[in-house]
C-alpha cells in the first residue's frame, strides 16, 4: 500500500463527545473496578449459581462497554482519516457481535436453565473474529522505503507455522479428529480456535509489518486484549474437549477483562486521534513506528519457535496428534525454518554490512569533496573579505569625501552654510551657558563681483573666489572659521574675544586686505567688500537669525557707500520689515494708480527758459503718504516690479508732455527726461513701449530723453550699446545721468551713442569749496564738449554754481536754485512765466 497521507476531516460535530483524555480516565477506573469486583465476587461467592450468574452479566457488560470505546474510536478516527474510522468501525461492529453472543448466552443460561450447542450466540462469537480481522487489514500499511521488507514475511509465516502446529496439536487436530460428534458441533468447536489462529496473524503483522501511525499507540492493549481472548478460548476449548469446563470457572473472568483491554484500546485510539487534529501532521514518519517495534519484532518469530518446540516436546510424552514420522519432520520444518530465518538474517546483515560500507565510502567522498569545497569556499571567502575590505575602505573614503563635500563648498573647499550653521549652533549654546564666551559674525559680500564675473568670465570670477578665500584664511586665528554660502557671499565666525572693539579691529584688517590687488592671470583685480557684523547676543536663539541680521548690516554697509562695515542694529530690522511691507503694498499700487509724477524744470542757461522736465515718479501710499523714488525703486528691482513702473512713467509722461505743448507751443518744443532702470533696459519691450508712448500722443522723438545711470553700461554693455543705438536712430536723445561716480566712466563713454552728459549733484555741490572738484567739473564739460555732448548739471542750488556753470559753457541746468519738484498742476504757472519772461531764479526754490 501506499504511505498514508493523514487527510484530515473535521465535518463530524466534536464539541458533542466527551474529550478522550477524561474519558480514557473513566473507562480505566471502570475496568479496575469491574475486574476486581468480579474477582471479589467469584472467588468468595461459594455458590456455583450465583459466580454463574455474576460472570454472565460482569461479561456482558465488559463487552457492551468494548463496544462502546470502539464506536468512540470511531468517531474520532473518522475525523482524521476516513480509512482508519472504517476500521475503527469493523472492531465496534466485532465487539457489538461479541455482545450480542454474550446476551443470547445470558439468555439460554439465566432464563431457559439449558444452553443449546451449537447456538444462535456462536454465530455472534464467530462473526466478530471476522469483523476483527477485516479491521486489521483496513488499517492503511506504511511502507518502510528504507530498506527491503519482504524478509518480514517469512517472520511472519514462522509465527503462523508455530501457532498452527501448537493449535492443531492441542485444539484444531482433538476437536477434528473427535468422531464422537456432529459435523456441525465440529465445525463451531473448531471455528473458535481457526479465529484466535487469525487473532494471531493479524497481531503478528501489526508487530511485524508496520502501519498507520494512528494504530501504533494504541496498539499495545489491542494486543493484549487479544492475547487474553485467545487464551480464554484455549483454556475454554481445552477444557470442553477434556470435559471439564464449568461457567463458575475463574478464568471466565477472562471474557471479561479482554473486552475491557479493547474498550481501552479504543478509548486510546481516540486520545491519538485528538492529538493529531491538534497538531496535524502532514505525513506519518515510517523509520520512527518502525523501530518502535524492532525489538519484539525481532524476538517473536523464534519465541513462536521455541514455544512450539517446547509445547511439542512435552506433548510427545502426552496426547499427541503427530506419528513420530511427522513430528520429525515437524521438528525438522522448525528447525529448517529457523536455519532460513537464520540465513536470511545473515545475508541481510552482510547486505547492510555491505550497504553500511558503501555508505562509508560515499559519505567519506562526500565528506571530501564538502572539505574541498568548503575549502575553496573559504579561499573565496578570503577573497571576498578582502575585497570587502578593500570596498568598505573605498566605501568609507567615499563617505569621508561626501561628508567633507556636504560641509564643506566644492570650489574654494571652505566649509559650507551646513558646518557654518552648526558651529554657529554651538557658540549659541556656549553663550547661553557662559557669558564669556562670545562670539561674532562678518557677513561679507564682494561690491562689483558681478561686473568682474561677466566682463572677465566665470572662470576667472571662480578663481577670485578661490582667491578671496585664501587671502580671508590668512587673516584669521585658527579658532576662527572662513565660510562659502555661496556666490560672493562668506561668513566669518570669530569666537574667544574678550570686547566689540577685537571684532572691528578683525573687520578693518579684512577691509584693508583688500586694498592689495588680486592678480588673476597677468591682469591684477581690484575689489572691495560690504562687511555686515553681528556680535553675540542673549536675545539669538538660532544661528539662521544671526545671519538674517548679519545680511541686513551687510546691505546697509553697501548702502553707505560699500567698501565698509556696518555693526547690526535693531533698527535695521525694522528697516527690512519696512521693505518687506513696501514689497506687499506695491504690488497693488500700479492697480490702484497710487503712482503720480512729479516734474522739476530744466532750464536752459542760454534763454533762461524752461526748455524741458525731468519726470520723477512720487508713491502715494495710502498710509503713507507720499514716498519717495528712494524707497522704493530698488525694492521694485529687486520683486521685478520695475517694468510696470517704466511702463507706466514712458507712457504718463508723453501723456503730460503733449498737453504742455498743445498748451504752451514754441519754437523750440519742451522736452521731457524719463529715468530708466538698468533692469528695464534688458526688457526685450523696452523699445516698444516708447513707440507706443510717442505714437500714442503725436510726440516727436527728439522731445524724449531718455536718462541711463553710468553703471548700466557695465553690468550689460551689449544690449546697452544696442538699446542706444535704436534710440537713435528713432530720433530719442540719451542721457548718461550721473556721470563721474561710476566704474572707469571715461573708458566706456565713448563706445556708446550718447547725446547728453549729466553732471551728478555730489560734484555740482563742491563748486567754489573745492579747487579739485571744481577741476573736475571743467574737465567733464570740456570733455563732453569736445565729444559733442550737451551738459546737464544737477543739484543747482546758489547763484555761485550757476554763475561758474555758464562760465563753463554748460548747456542745461537743475536743481533748488530754480524749483523743486512740482505736482503738474503748479507746472503751468512756471511754464507762463517762462514763456512771458525770463525765468526768476531765487523766488521758485
Amino acid at each position: 500500500m501506499k504511505e498514508d497521507v493523514i487527510a484530515h476531516n473535521t465535518n463530524l460535530p466534536g464539541r458533542f463527545m466527551l474529550a478522550p483524555q477524561l474519558a480514557f480516565r473513566i473507562g480505566l477506573a471502570f475496568a479496575i473496578l469491574l475486574t476486581i469486583a468480579q474477582a471479589m465476587l467469584v472467588l468468595f461467592v461459594g455458590n456455583e449459581t450465583s459466580s454463574v450468574l455474576i460472570n454472565d452479566i460482569l461479561n456482558t457488560t465488559s463487552s457492551t462497554a468494548a463496544a462502546i470505546g470502539m464506536a468512540y474510536a470511531m468517531g474520532w478516527s473518522f475525523r482524521v482519516n476516513r480509512q482508519i474510522g472504517a476500521a475503527w468501525g469493523l472492531f465496534a461492529l466485532a465487539m457489538i457481535s461479541w455482545a450480542l453472543g454474550d446476551l443470547v448466552w445470558d439468555y439460554y443460561e439465566l432464563i431457559v436453565g439449558e444452553i443449546p450447542y451449537p447456538s444462535v450466540a456462536d454465530i455472534f462469537y464467530i462473526a466478530s473474529y471476522v469483523f476483527f480481522f477485516i479491521g486489521i487489514f483496513k488499517i492503511p500499511r506504511l511502507q518502510d522505503k528504507s530498506s527491503n521488507t519482504s524478509w518480514l514475511w517469512l517472520d511472519v509465516f514462522i509465527v503462523m507455522f508455530s501457532a498452527s502446529l501448537i493449535f492443531w496439536n492441542f485444539l484444531i487436530g482433538p476437536i477434528v479428529l473427535d468422531h464422537q460428534e456432529t459435523w456441525l458441533v465440529t465445525l463451531v468447536n473448531s471455528a473458535y480456535p481457526i479465529g484466535d489462529l487469525f487473532l494471531v496473524l493479524a497481531m503478528t503483522m501489526i508487530i511485524i509489518l508496520p502501519r498507520s501511525p494512528l494504530w501504533l499507540k494504541p496498539m499495545y492493549i489491542m494486543i493484549i486484549g487479544h492475547s487474553l481472548t485467545t487464551v480464554a478460548d484455549a483454556i475454554y476449548l481445552y477444557e470442553s474437549i477434556n470435559e471439564t469446563y464449568a461457567s463458575s470457572s475463574f478464568f471466565n473472568i477472562l471474557f471479561s477483562v479482554a473486552p475491557l483491554m479493547l474498550m481501552l484500546s479504543g478509548l486510546s485510539q481516540a486520545i491519538t486521534a485528538e492529538q493529531v487534529i491538534a497538531v496535524k501532521p502532514k505525513t506519518a514518519p515510517v523509520q520512527q513506528q518502525i523501530n518502535q517495534f524492532s525489538l519484539l519484532r525481532l524476538i517473536m518469530p523464534f519465541a513462536w519457535l521455541i514455544l512450539a518446540f517446547i509445547l511439542l516436546g512435552l506433548g510427545a510424552s502426552s496426547k499427541q496428534m503427530f506419528t513420530p514420522i511427522q513430528f520429525s519432520i515437524l521438528l525438522g520444518a522448525l528447525i529448517f525454518l529457523l536455519a532460513i530465518r537464520q540465513v536470511i538474517s545473515a545475508f541481510n546483515n552482510k547486505r547492510m554490512s555491505i550497504e553500511l560500507q558503501s555508505m562509508n565510502e560515499d559519505l567519506e567522498k562526500r565528506v571530501a569533496e564538502r572539505a574541498a569545497d568548503l575549502i575553496q569556499a573559504n579561499e573565496k571567502l578570503l577573497v571576498e573579505m578582502d575585497e570587502r575590505k578593500r570596498t568598505e575602505i573605498m566605501l568609507r573614503e567615499r563617505e569621508e569625501k561626501l561628508t567633507h563635500f556636504g560641509l564643506h563648498d566644492i570650489l574654494t573647499g571652505l566649509p559650507n552654510r551646513s558646518l557654518l550653521l552648526n558651529h554657529l549652533t554651538k557658540a549659541i549654546a556656549r553663550y547661553s551657558r557662559h557669558s564669556n564666551e562670545r562670539y561674532a559674525i562678518l557677513f561679507l559680500d564682494f561690491d562689483s563681483f558681478k561686473v568682474i564675473n561677466d566682463s572677465l568670465g566665470h572662470p576667472s570670477g571662480d578663481q577670485l573666489l578661490i582667491l578671496i578665500g585664501q587671502r580671508l584664511m590668512s587673516h584669521i586665528r585658527k579658532e576662527d572659521m572662513v565660510a562659502r554660502l555661496g556666490g560672493d557671499e562668506f561668513v566669518i565666525l570669530i569666537q574667544g574675544f574678550d570686547d566689540e572693539g577685537f571684532v572691528a579691529n578683525a573687520a578693518n584688517r579684512i577691509l584693508d586686505s583688500f586694498k592689495a590687488p588680486f592678480l588673476i592671470g597677468i591682469k591684477p583685480i581690484y575689489i572691495t567688500a560690504s562687511i555686515g557684523m553681528v556680535i553675540a547676543d542673549v536675545n539669538y536663539q538660532t544661528a539662521d537669525e544671526i545671519i538674517r541680521d548679519a545680511d541686513l548690516a551687510m546691505y546697509e554697509a553697501k548702502s553707505k557707500g560699500k567698501a565698509r562695515y556696518v555693526l547690526f542694529q535693531p533698527q535695521l530690522r525694522l528697516t527690512a520689515m519696512n521693505r518687506l511691507s513696501l514689497d506687499s503694498d506695491l504690488r497693488y499700487a500700479l492697480e490702484q494708480k497710487e503712482f503720480i509724477l512729479h516734474y522739476q524744470p530744466i532750464i536752459s542757461l542760454e534763454t533762461r527758459r524752461i526748455a524741458g522736465f525731468e519726470s520723477l515718479i512720487r508713491w502715494n501710499h495710502p498710509t503713507r503718504g507720499l514716498i519717495g523714488p528712494a524707497d522704493f525703486i530698488s525694492i521694485a528691482e529687486s520683486s521685478g516690479f520695475i517694468d510696470f513702473i517704466t511702463h507706466f512713467t514712458l507712457y504718463e509722461a508723453c501723456c503730460q508732455l503733449s498737453q504742455w505743448q498743445t498748451l504752451f507751443p514754441a519754437d523750440q518744443p519742451l522736452f521731457v527726461s524719463v529715468n530708466l532702470s538698468p533692469n528695464s533696459l534688458r526688457h526685450p519691450e523696452l523699445l516698444t513701449w516708447v513707440k507706443e508712448g510717442l505714437q500714442a500722443f503725436s510726440i516727436s522723438p527728439s522731445a524724449l530723453a531718455l536718462e541711463i545711470v553710468e553703471n548700466a553700461l557695465i553690468q550689460d554693455a551689449d544690449n546697452a550699446r544696442r538699446i542706444f543705438t535704436d534710440m537713435q536712430q528713432l530720433g530719442i536723445k540719451v542721457s548718461l545721468d550721473d556721470f563721474g561716480i561710476g566704474y572707469s566712466s571715461l573708458a566706456y563713454i565713448n563706445q556708446y551713442p550718447i547725446d547728453n552728459l549729466k553732471i551728478d549733484k555730489s560734484f555740482v555741490n563742491h563748486i567754489g569749496k573745492s579747487k579739485e572738484m571744481d577741476a573736475i567739473v571743467r574737465a567733464i564739460t570740456t570733455l563732453a564738449s569736445e565729444l559733442g555732448f550737451k551738459v546737464v548739471a544737477e543739484g543747482i542750488e546758489t547763484q555761485e554754481q550757476l554763475d561758474f556753470l555758464e562760465k563753463l559753457g554748460c548747456q542745461y541746468g537743475q536743481g533748488y536754485f530754480f524749483s523743486k519738484p512740482l505736482d503738474p498742476s503748479k507746472i503751468a504757472a512756471l511754464l507762463q512765466q517762462s514763456s512771458e519772461t525770463t525765468f526768476t531764479f531765487a523766488t521758485t526754490s
